[in-house]
């Protein structure tokens, strides 16, 4: 910093990075000088805009349920070049918007390349990746989950990206959603009335549909902390970053990665989909004054 001029940092917490060498990356900050912000307090705005973003039809079946019932809005589309958006309504002071992306993040309609034109155009406050996923904690001692238990992502370890020379080095690091975003449903959990228990922690995502048990060990071993893993979070986040918009990763356990089977998948995506909308309800992503 130049002596004699004081900085301060600006705009939004959309989330944090470290990568595999563990030095960081702040893309969703810049620099202003401390003359430019404002020190009055700002007018709050009349809404904020939730963007939702599912995998499974399942999860968008899911996802539509709950919040139209509580907005009580018919399903409106909106067609993007791309994409169709649904909107689903108002809930509290938050518009809420759909988008159903393919799974992971290699294909040209899947999550990362998705996310990027789904905000450009729609631009959210608020992204929120939902839906099913694997639990690697059934056999936690002190919190065993159990299926249809949501997960809330507190970090997402990028396990695809590795180095392999005799040995595997892991170089994705990890990437940490919105601060706010956890802060809201963290306090959803209290009062959340869901059949299912809420765990926050980290998650592991790579564009992989699990469905062994000896994977799933592996990946235990390496991520010993980690309490589920998921496919689309590694391209969520970078768009998310590149775009300076909050997000965050609720989703419930629908197996264990290995002898999958579609029975627990509704009850799941169910649950996250309930406890996301419960969390707008609260009044979770209503505008806040900012001072």
């Amino acid at each position: 910093m130049t002596e004699g001029r004081s900085t301060s940092i600006g705009s939004m917490n959309a989330g944090a990075v470290t990568f595999g060498d563990h030095s960081p990356a702040f893309g969703s900050l810049r620099e202003e000088p401390v003359e430019s912000v404002p020190t009055m307090k700002q007018p709050v705005r009349d809404k904020s805009r939730a963007l939702l973003v599912v995998a499974a039809d399942v999860e968008r079946d899911a996802t539509i349920k709950a919040i139209t019932e509580h907005t009580g809005a018919a399903l409106g589309r909106v067609y993007l070049e791309h994409h169709t958006v649904y909107e689903l309504g108002q809930i509290s002071r938050t518009d809420v918007t759909l988008a159903h992306v393919a799974q992971g993040t290699v294909t040209p309609d899947s999550a990362g390349p998705a996310a990027q034109e789904l905000i450009d155009k729609i631009k959210p406050d608020f992204l929120i990746l939902e839906g099913i996923c694997y639990g690697l904690k059934d056999d936690d001692a002190r919190s065993p989950q159990r299926l249809g238990d949501v997960l809330v992502a507190n970090e997402i370890k990028l396990i695809a990206h590795q180095k392999i020379s005799g040995r595997l080095v892991d170089r994705g690091g990890a990437v940490h959603p919105s601060a706010t975003l956890l802060d809201r449903f963290r306090s959803a959990s209290l009062d959340w009335a869901g059949p299912a228990t809420v765990h926050i922690g980290p998650m592991v995502s790579e564009s992989v549909l699990v469905n062994s048990a000896a994977y799933r060990a592996q990946i235990k071993k390496r991520y010993p902390e980690a309490i589920g893993g998921e496919m689309e979070a590694a391209g969520i986040y970078a768009a998310a970053i590149r775009g300076r918009v909050e997000w965050c990763v609720v989703k419930a356990c629908c197996d264990w990665g290995f002898n999958k089977t579609d029975e627990a998948q509704r009850t799941a995506a169910d649950n996250a989909a309930s406890f996301v909308a419960h969390m707008i309800k609260i009044g979770g992503l209503d505008p806040v004054t900012r001072r």
